[in-house]
């Protein structure tokens, strides 16, 4: 975000899928209906297959930086 002088980042261990969807509101104002941009949902998915027994694990780091 160069307006707030901040970036994010996410990395994960194993390759995953994901999709990001933007929060909007809707509020009534003066000049009739707008949209605002509140934030992002960001899903991650992985595809995985684990047998009986075993277990899956991953390492998802999220960093910020000016």
């Amino acid at each position: 975000d160069a307006w707030q002088g901040f970036s994010v980042s996410l990395n994960t261990q194993d390759k995953a899928r994901f999709w990001r969807y933007p929060i909007i509101t809707v509020s009534q104002s003066e000049s009739g209906f707008e949209k605002n941009y509140q934030g992002s949902c960001i899903i991650f998915s992985w595809k995985i297959k684990v047998d009986p027994g075993q277990s899956w694990s991953n390492k998802l780091v999220f960093k910020v930086e000016e």
